[in-house]
């Protein structure tokens, strides 16, 4: 099992933590600081210090948030020097957060997010997308060999993701949020089932209360996490399990470390009871 820590969970780290009220409304803010933080010649150290960072807390993979590694400025410099940094501290990338949102995207703008993810070694872009991109994604994933997983936000439950993404399967597939499923009050363990056919990618995420998207460390809010894992081992799972926080107003790093060793010794106590048996 690769667990892999968001390095969107940083998402305010380049304002300071301050001065930010609303997750919704403040999150492109803080993502137009992180684009200009980890562009031009400041890249290669802010992006070593970055995933640096993240070893020294336990973790072997990423998933490369798009602030860290914006496909539209990206120069090959840049992918080159993530690339050997990656190398360097021996992580690896299960997922790069390339969006397909914009509406009737270019074949060259499409590929270049692919041609990003391939670099990176990445097997999965985790995201959203317009419908009017499904057959570009279809194509290019079929080119270069790398999945898609819709990313669930205002989803409610699993049947208004698999009615987006079975006509595109399986090159687009899911790639379930456990913390906008508690946000929206939706039964995750059932999601993990009903999924499971369609099941590329996992976030796994806690919020405080249904309703809000208030994240916290897992175990601490609403989400059922050990159950969620209890169902990813019934259904065999395979991938990677990405951990996510991303709170405005502190670093996450402490909380999202003591959730790594939270969920490593629950899926460790799962592994042992099926050996037992």
């Amino acid at each position: 099992m690769k667990w892999a820590f968001m390095t969107a969970n940083y998402v305010a780290k380049e304002v300071g933590y301050k001065d930010v009220t609303d997750w919704f409304k403040d999150w492109g803010r803080c993502t137009e600081a992180t684009f200009r933080s980890f562009q031009g010649s400041q890249f290669e150290h802010k992006f070593e210090s970055l995933i640096s960072g993240i070893k020294d807390n336990g973790f072997d993979a990423i998933e490369l948030w798009v602030g860290h590694l914006n496909p539209t400025t990206a120069t090959d410099d840049m992918v080159r020097q993530a690339c050997d940094l990656l190398d360097k501290y021996e992580l690896s990338v299960v997922s790069y957060t390339a969006s397909f949102m914009a509406p009737n995207m270019t074949v060259q703008e499409g590929a270049r997010k692919f041609e990003i993810a391939r670099a990176l070694g990445a097997p999965l872009l985790a995201s959203s997308f317009n419908v009017s991109n499904a057959e570009l994604i279809v194509e290019l994933a079929q080119r270069y060999g790398i999945f898609f997983g819709l990313e669930n936000h205002t989803e409610r439950n699993a049947e208004e993701i698999i009615e987006k993404i079975a006509p595109y399967s399986p090159w687009i597939g899911a790639t379930l949020d456990t913390g906008w499923f508690g946000t929206n009050g939706c039964d995750v363990r059932a999601a993990v089932r009903e999924l499971a056919p369609y099941l590329k990618h996992v976030h796994l995420k806690d919020v405080l209360a249904a309703g809000a998207h208030d994240s916290c460390g897992l175990g601490e809010g609403v989400v059922d996490i050990a159950g969620t894992l209890r169902e990813l081992h019934a259904i065999g799972y395979q991938g990677a399990l990405t951990l996510e926080h991303e709170p405005y107003d502190h670093d996450p790093m402490p909380a999202v470390a003591r959730s790594l060793q939270l969920v490593k010794r629950q899926w460790s106590e799962l592994q042992a009871q099926e050996e037992q048996q």
